[in-house]
């Protein structure tokens, strides 16, 4: 799936380098500008700009000074109810969140996430009784340049979270399109489905299409929010009309290819 995206970003005109660490970046000793990055492939790539995703890491520091506990990744353990000790509520990227597939805490920096356990501390401090429920990691995004379009999105465990996890994993990546193939505004979908051999649950989805295909993961995330099967998904009543699927709605029909190989 990810050389899919590199495919189509390439063709959008991004020069993609994989397998390779950032070794040095000169920097103009008169100006303090960049000059150029260099990889530890022994290249040198000339820039004028240099962009750091790292990631994030909660501020919890001052809750460690208070003696308030801390996952793996640093951030607070609330309970359902958002509280980190009685009488104190957190909520947001410095907060751990529970993950409904693995049952255990993860860090899922998500403005989804932080926005829903903001509402439950808002009621619970009041006196409310809210209880914040996890996670699947449910995210899309989009890459368009120079007549490229690319769609991104994924919900739930990958093959190797899910291996990690204890689970027997089959997975099968199907390709059809967004719509019916006569229509113009058909674009190409890829949709992979992860599920576990021994009980067919739906463990994870990802899809890298053309324009009108991420959304679709928003159906893979409720199937996996319900602990449905492949053969739930393969088996549900989804719209159908020739501008908006195919007869055999792409994400469904990767379902049902997956559970007739399991």
């Amino acid at each position: 799936m990810s050389e899919r995206v590199r495919e189509t970003v390439q063709a959008g005109g991004v020069d993609v380098v994989t397998n390779t660490t950032v070794a040095d970046i000169d920097i103009d000793s008169i100006d303090g500008h960049v000059r150029s990055v260099t990889g530890s492939n022994g290249q040198v790539y000339p820039t004028d700009v240099v962009v750091l995703g790292l990631g994030v890491h909660p501020a919890t520091e001052l809750g460690v000074a208070a003696g308030l506990p801390i996952g793996e990744r640093g951030g607070y353990l609330p309970n359902e109810r958002q509280e980190v000790a009685k009488g104190v509520w957190a909520a947001g990227d410095c907060c751990e969140v529970i993950d409904r597939i693995r049952g255990k805490y993860v860090l899922a920096p998500l403005g989804t996430h932080a926005n829903k356990q903001g509402r439950i501390c808002g009621y619970n401090t009041v006196g409310g009784s809210h209880e914040f429920p996890g996670v699947l990691g449910t995210a899309i995004t989009r890459f368009v340049s120079a007549g490229t379009h690319v769609e991104v999105a994924r919900t739930g465990l990958g093959t190797r979270e899910a291996t990690e996890a204890g689970y027997d994993v089959e997975s099968l990546v199907t390709v059809g399109g967004t719509a019916s193939g006569y229509m113009p505004e058909r674009s190409p979908i890829a949709t992979k489905i992860i599920a576990d051999r021994r009980t067919r649950r739906m463990l994870g989805v990802q899809i890298v299409g053309g324009a009108q295909s991420a959304k679709r993961i928003d159906t893979a995330a409720a199937v996996l929010w319900g602990e449905m099967s492949v053969d739930d998904l393969a088996a549900m009543d989804l719209s159908y009309a020739p501008p908006f699927a195919t007869v055999w709605e792409a994400i469904q029909l990767a379902a049902r290819r997956l559970s007739d190989r399991m």
